[in-house]
């Protein structure tokens, strides 16, 4: 499996990486030992971490989209399938193939625009097309807290739109 060209990984029960394969370290460096989160960008880190608490509550194979850090700091837009390491019926690990959906590289951010992973849950509402309402709904909080998000990640993102914030946020490969 050493060989194998497409990055490949294995989690212990606790998130922690504990192989990876040639083509996965040339990606993500030698990351055996740290947490899954080390290489997930940190707007993403969440996903990736539900991901992992379904496979290990009994989800045969589950499949997702979430931006993955390169050794070098880049954020690499990729798709992740990953499925149950079983011993005896129960999950011992998890098995997981990384695919790169885009080779275009995002721009970097300008200094200072990195998003909290709050802010970065509600520019991904913004992008599915939710209204202010529907966004404070689903993450549980008043109107107005979604608005000061709003504020905010157009301010770190400096546009003036919501429109050119998810132009910019593609752009910046965080959506």
């Amino acid at each position: 499996m050493e060989r194998i060209t497409v990055p490949t990984y294995i989690l212990d029960r606790g998130g922690r990486i504990r192989w990876l394969n040639n083509a996965a370290r040339e990606l993500f460096g030698n990351a055996v030992g740290r947490d899954v989160t080390a290489i997930v960008a940190p707007e993403h880190a969440l996903r990736a971490r539900e991901a992992f608490a379904r496979k290990l509550l009994g989800a045969e194979v589950t499949d997702f989209d979430l931006h993955l850090l390169r050794r070098d700091g880049v954020r690499v837009p990729a798709q992740i399938s990953s499925a149950p390491l079983k011993d005896g019926g129960k999950v011992v690990g998890v098995f997981g193939v990384v695919r790169a959906t885009s080779a275009r590289e995002s721009e970097p951010l300008p200094t200072g625009a990195e998003l909290t992973p709050r802010q970065f849950e509600v520019l991904r509402l913004l992008a599915e097309g939710c209204s202010t309402d529907e966004i404070a709904d689903q993450l549980s909080v008043s109107v107005q807290t979604v608005r000061n998000h709003v504020r905010d990640i157009l301010r770190r993102l400096r546009v003036k739109s919501r429109i050119a914030a998810l132009a910019a946020a593609r752009r910046h490969g965080l959506l």
